[in-house]
Protein backbone atom coordinates (compact mmCIF):
# COMPACT_ATOMS: atom_id res chain seq x y z
CA UNK A 1 0.00 0.00 0.00
CA UNK A 2 2.63 2.45 0.12
CA UNK A 3 3.09 2.41 -3.26
CA UNK A 4 -0.27 3.88 -4.01
CA UNK A 5 -1.72 0.42 -4.36
CA UNK A 6 -5.39 1.02 -5.26
CA UNK A 7 -6.36 -2.73 -4.39
CA UNK A 8 -4.64 -2.60 -0.95
CA UNK A 9 -6.00 0.97 -0.08
CA UNK A 10 -9.19 -0.44 -1.15
CA UNK A 11 -8.51 -3.59 1.50
CA UNK A 12 -7.39 -1.28 3.94
CA UNK A 13 -10.60 1.12 3.61
CA UNK A 14 -12.93 -1.50 3.86
CA UNK A 15 -11.24 -3.64 6.41
CA UNK A 16 -11.49 -0.42 8.73
CA UNK A 17 -14.49 1.67 7.70
CA UNK A 18 -16.88 -0.10 10.06
CA UNK A 19 -14.63 -0.15 13.46
CA UNK A 20 -13.47 3.97 12.49
CA UNK A 21 -17.25 4.80 11.82
CA UNK A 22 -18.20 3.39 14.70
CA UNK A 23 -15.78 4.96 16.81
CA UNK A 24 -16.41 8.57 14.96
CA UNK A 25 -20.16 8.19 15.46
CA UNK A 26 -19.49 7.37 19.37
CA UNK A 27 -16.87 10.32 19.02
CA UNK A 28 -19.44 13.42 17.73
CA UNK A 29 -23.03 11.60 19.34
CA UNK A 30 -25.85 13.07 19.39
CA UNK A 31 -24.88 15.05 16.27
CA UNK A 32 -24.21 12.30 13.30
CA UNK A 33 -24.79 14.82 10.51
CA UNK A 34 -20.67 15.06 9.79
CA UNK A 35 -19.55 11.33 10.12
CA UNK A 36 -19.40 10.56 7.14
CA UNK A 37 -17.08 13.61 6.10
CA UNK A 38 -14.89 13.19 9.45
CA UNK A 39 -14.58 9.40 8.35
CA UNK A 40 -13.01 10.11 5.28
CA UNK A 41 -10.70 13.00 6.28
CA UNK A 42 -9.42 10.08 9.20
CA UNK A 43 -8.69 7.96 6.18
CA UNK A 44 -7.13 10.00 4.14
CA UNK A 45 -4.86 11.37 6.64
CA UNK A 46 -4.54 7.63 7.52
CA UNK A 47 -3.29 6.65 4.41
CA UNK A 48 -0.86 9.54 4.23
CA UNK A 49 0.58 8.93 7.67
CA UNK A 50 0.64 4.85 7.13
CA UNK A 51 4.30 5.34 5.73
CA UNK A 52 5.27 7.55 8.62
CA UNK A 53 4.25 5.05 11.20
CA UNK A 54 7.06 4.10 12.93
CA UNK A 55 5.09 0.39 13.90
CA UNK A 56 5.99 1.20 17.92
CA UNK A 57 2.27 1.09 18.59
CA UNK A 58 -0.21 -1.75 17.61
CA UNK A 59 -1.90 -0.66 14.18
CA UNK A 60 -5.39 -0.46 15.91
CA UNK A 61 -4.22 2.04 18.46
CA UNK A 62 -2.45 3.99 16.22
CA UNK A 63 -5.58 3.81 13.93
CA UNK A 64 -8.09 5.00 16.17
CA UNK A 65 -5.85 7.83 17.42
CA UNK A 66 -6.12 9.59 14.23
CA UNK A 67 -10.40 9.73 14.27
CA UNK A 68 -9.61 10.63 18.15
CA UNK A 69 -7.79 13.95 17.01
CA UNK A 70 -10.40 14.55 13.78
CA UNK A 71 -13.03 14.74 16.53
CA UNK A 72 -11.27 17.16 18.36
CA UNK A 73 -10.42 19.24 14.94
CA UNK A 74 -14.17 19.11 14.02
CA UNK A 75 -15.68 19.98 17.18
CA UNK A 76 -12.77 22.92 17.49
CA UNK A 77 -14.11 24.34 14.03
CA UNK A 78 -17.57 24.63 15.24
CA UNK A 79 -17.07 25.99 18.03
CA UNK A 80 -14.89 28.87 16.15
CA UNK A 81 -17.35 29.50 13.92
CA UNK A 82 -20.50 29.44 16.59
CA UNK A 83 -21.59 33.40 16.76
CA UNK A 84 -22.46 35.17 19.88
CA UNK A 85 -25.90 35.76 20.01
CA UNK A 86 -26.42 39.33 20.00
CA UNK A 87 -28.44 39.22 23.46
CA UNK A 88 -25.70 37.37 24.93
CA UNK A 89 -23.68 40.74 24.92
CA UNK A 90 -26.33 42.13 27.52
CA UNK A 91 -26.51 39.80 29.54
CA UNK A 92 -23.01 38.70 30.66
CA UNK A 93 -21.87 39.95 34.07
CA UNK A 94 -20.00 43.10 34.32
CA UNK A 95 -16.14 41.57 35.93
CA UNK A 96 -14.05 44.25 37.95
CA UNK A 97 -11.67 44.29 40.78
CA UNK A 98 -15.13 44.46 43.02
CA UNK A 99 -16.95 41.68 41.75
CA UNK A 100 -16.94 40.27 45.65
CA UNK A 101 -18.03 43.29 47.06
CA UNK A 102 -21.15 43.12 44.58
CA UNK A 103 -21.93 40.07 44.72
CA UNK A 104 -22.26 37.81 47.83
CA UNK A 105 -21.55 34.26 47.07
CA UNK A 106 -25.56 33.16 46.88
CA UNK A 107 -26.24 35.74 44.85
CA UNK A 108 -23.19 34.97 42.63
CA UNK A 109 -24.40 31.28 42.48
CA UNK A 110 -27.96 32.52 41.51
CA UNK A 111 -26.73 34.60 38.79
CA UNK A 112 -24.28 32.03 37.29
CA UNK A 113 -26.67 29.64 37.63
CA UNK A 114 -29.31 31.52 35.69
CA UNK A 115 -27.02 32.39 33.41
CA UNK A 116 -25.48 28.70 32.41
CA UNK A 117 -29.54 28.10 31.66
CA UNK A 118 -29.63 31.08 29.16
CA UNK A 119 -26.20 29.36 27.43
CA UNK A 120 -27.11 27.96 23.77
CA UNK A 121 -26.72 24.20 24.23
CA UNK A 122 -23.04 24.19 22.71
CA UNK A 123 -22.02 26.77 25.19
CA UNK A 124 -23.24 25.32 28.31
CA UNK A 125 -21.23 22.00 27.33
CA UNK A 126 -18.19 23.60 26.63
CA UNK A 127 -18.57 25.20 29.56
CA UNK A 128 -19.22 22.11 31.67
CA UNK A 129 -15.81 20.16 30.46
CA UNK A 130 -13.94 23.18 31.16
CA UNK A 131 -15.04 23.46 34.39
CA UNK A 132 -14.68 19.25 34.56
CA UNK A 133 -10.97 19.57 33.23
CA UNK A 134 -10.28 22.22 36.19
CA UNK A 135 -11.70 19.96 38.71
CA UNK A 136 -9.93 17.44 37.76
CA UNK A 137 -6.16 18.73 37.42
CA UNK A 138 -7.43 20.63 41.67
CA UNK A 139 -7.92 17.18 42.57
CA UNK A 140 -4.70 16.02 40.46
CA UNK A 141 -2.53 18.72 42.02
CA UNK A 142 -4.33 17.85 45.57
CA UNK A 143 -3.14 14.23 45.61
CA UNK A 144 0.52 15.10 44.15
CA UNK A 145 0.53 17.65 47.12
CA UNK A 146 -0.89 15.38 49.82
Amino acid sequence: MLLRDRKAAAEFVQTHSDPLDRYVRSRLQPRFESVDEVVQEVFLTALKSLPSNRGDAVFRSWLLGVPRRKAEDHYRERLRNIPLPDEAKDTLPLIGPDIDTTLDPSRAQQVAGTLFTEFPEIYRLVLFLALLALALLGASLRRRDG
